[in-house]
């Protein structure tokens, strides 16, 4: 009876260990062949980074026992985390570990992730490994119940277990390490698994082991709620260390890291090289550095792409050196960077679709591309309430548009007034890629239509303009900033100034067809003449000469002056012989200068 008692038992545990294995995913070990040849930090790089880390680990008494390492895509989290691992495994502080990764079907959900830290602190923790297996002997539907439970019964409850019968946990690994939290499906299961990372730490607050959890992650939303002071990390200072990387200059490491590596690939490589061992020169890996912007997955990209044996280094380094964006290249150069931005884009989007029931793929990048016309072709100083009222946006919606991009947007709102619009992008390749129809595919919206699309909501928005918001648009005159306040001279002088570019830059950029040239200045000159009367009857009513100074209303005013021309009828349309004769001055006085470029504007695009 005894030896059979003794094999039944032995074939449970068997049952249970294999229980555990067929629930895990073997795929997330840090040493896993499914993750052959990971990234990993470059020898003399991120030196300070990895100290501040390795020291962190192997502090056993270190009070601030949950280290979160963010930063924004492509900055190296997870080269940092795979290289602190290695380093953890050597020293014996490993408890465990496991790498996300959104594009694997078994490293995207939670659902493998306490097994697979189970099976680890089963095998580095001898005490521990019976009451895991155990667990899951007497309950084999364990991994149906919640995260919460699951962690209670395969991690926490076979630990304190392990310690009652030990002698001293000195010896234990404590640190379990968690990378690309971002790349788990779903906000839900993120901040989840963020609540039971904090569980666990805490049911060990009380016992010489204290766990510790090392986690990386994009700075999106379920992490960022997670760290900030009412988060489910915030509340708890005396736990939470962090770390940004985008605070730490990368430039040095990235430097030496091109120059090892474009070195070696031209000192073997078949191809001739304009000088045996001074390739590539310190101007074009400077340049590289430049375009890099502390972004590793940029070198990191140009080195894999360099590495082909197949190329000539010389001859693609050009090509790479030379790209511009929008003109048609062969060769795609930037084929990583450009699924990884793809991915954040499309995943964001999915998101948002799915909390407005839209069904525009496009939605957000446009968004996006009329943001960067506002701020980096225009230069318009505006308010962000000011361009979400233009862009038909409920108040905050811009906030919400970003939500889930902060991993490659650096800022939407001014630091030093949060009411302004600064969008900042962590690198420039992003706006390399939103700006080349090659490299974002069908994301791509140009910034003639994104311009296009602003000259529409601008013009509708300045030609019912009221007595009010002209009147308050001309306070700039009396030295009252209007753009200061929520007056409607804000709202009115946001769309006045993105209307001013947006007609400047058809008539100057884009060739317009004999048709098309003159429904467009049909419109400038109705919108001029519309919002001149507006004007005058302001004055009238306000009693008045004027309420427009500081040139905010000069290039309105400019056509409606120039000689005189009559162009309105009494119903207020446009005369068409006006409006020749108008034409033929302005290109006589060169007024506006000549389009040169090739036509873009089609009829149907002019339906305002």
């Amino acid at each position: 009876m005894v030896d059979q008692s003794v094999n039944i038992s032995r074939e449970s545990r068997v049952n249970g260990l294999e229980e555990l294995r067929n629930h895990m995913a073997p795929g997330a070990l840090y040493n896993s062949a499914e993750r052959f040849d990971p990234p990993k930090c470059d020898e003399d790089t991120r030196v300070h980074l990895l100290e501040e880390l390795m020291d962190w680990v192997k502090d056993r008494f270190v009070a601030r026992r949950i280290l979160c390492m963010t930063g924004p895509a492509g900055s190296g989290k997870s080269a940092l985390q795979q290289t602190t691992i290695e380093g953890s495994a050597n020293d014996g502080t490993l408890l465990a570990a496991f790498f996300f990764f959104a594009g694997d079907g078994n490293r995207n959900l939670l659902d493998p992730l306490i097994p697979t830290i189970a099976y680890q602190i089963a095998q580095r923790i001898t005490e521990a490994s019976e009451p895991i297996i155990l667990a899951v002997e007497r309950n084999p539907t364990i991994f149906k119940l919640k995260m919460e439970a699951q962690a209670e019964s395969l991690i926490v409850e076979p630990l304190r277990q392990a310690m009652s019968s030990s002698i001293s946990t000195a010896s234990w690994p404590r640190t379990i390490f968690i990378d690309g939290i971002d790349e788990c499906r779903g906000e839900e299961s993120q901040s989840r698994l963020l609540s039971v990372v904090k569980g666990i730490t805490l049911a060990f607050s009380d016992t010489d082991f204290r766990i510790k959890f090392l986690l990386s992650s994009r700075p999106e939303y379920a992490m960022r709620t997670a760290i900030s002071p009412k988060g489910v990390f915030g509340k708890s200072e005396d736990l939470l260390y962090r770390i940004e990387l985008s605070k730490y200059d990368a430039t040095s490491d990235i430097r030496l890291f091109l120059q090892r590596h474009l070195r070696e690939i031209g000192n073997n490589s078949d191809y001739p090289l304009p000088s045996k061992g001074s390739w590539p020169s310190d101007e074009d890996i400077e340049t590289l550095v430049a375009n890099a912007s502390g972004q590793f997955i940029y070198a990191s990209t140009i080195v894999k792409y360099l590495s082909d044996r197949r190329r000539s280094p010389v001859k693609h380094l050009q090509i790479i050196l030379s790209w511009r964006p929008g003109v048609l290249q062969k060769e795609r150069p930037f084929a990583l960077l450009d699924t990884l931005y793809t991915n954040i884009y499309v995943a964001a989007q999915a998101t948002y679709s799915a909390s407005r029931d839209i069904d525009d793929p496009q939605t957000i990048v446009r968004y996006i591309r009329m943001l960067q016309i506002v701020e980096e072709q225009a230069g318009v100083i505006a308010r962000i309430r000011s361009l979400e009222k233009l862009m038909l946006l409920d108040q905050g919606e811009l906030d919400i548009v970003v939500s889930d991009l902060h991993s490659i947007v650096k800022s939407l709102r001014d630091n030093d007034n949060d009411r302004f619009l600064q969008l900042r992008f962590y690198h420039k390749s992003i706006s390399d890629f939103l700006e080349d129809p090659s490299r974002s595919g069908p994301l791509f919206v140009s910034s003639h239509l994104a311009a296009l699309e602003w000259f529409s909501r601008s013009t509708a928005w300045i030609e019912q303009a009221n007595s009010t918001a002209i009147r308050s648009l001309g306070q700039l005159g009396l030295g009252v900033n209007p753009y200061e306040d929520e007056a409607s001279g804000a709202d009115l002088g946001t769309a006045v100034d993105i209307w001013n570019h947006c007609a400047n830059t058809f008539w100057h950029r884009y060739t317009l067809t004999p048709e098309s040239e003159l429904r467009f200045l049909a419109v400038l000159v109705r919108t001029t003449s519309r919002f001149w009367e507006n004007i005058r009857l302001a004055c009238i009513a306000d009693k008045r000469g004027s309420v427009t100074s500081g040139g905010i209303v000069a290039s309105f005013l400019a056509l409606r002056a120039i000689e005189n021309i009559d162009v309105l009828d009494k119903r207020g349309s446009v005369k068409p012989r006006a409006l020749q004769e108008l034409l033929r001055k302005l290109k006589n006085r060169r007024y506006l200068p000549k389009p040169t470029y090739a036509n873009i504007l089609n009829d149907s695009d002019w339906d305002l």
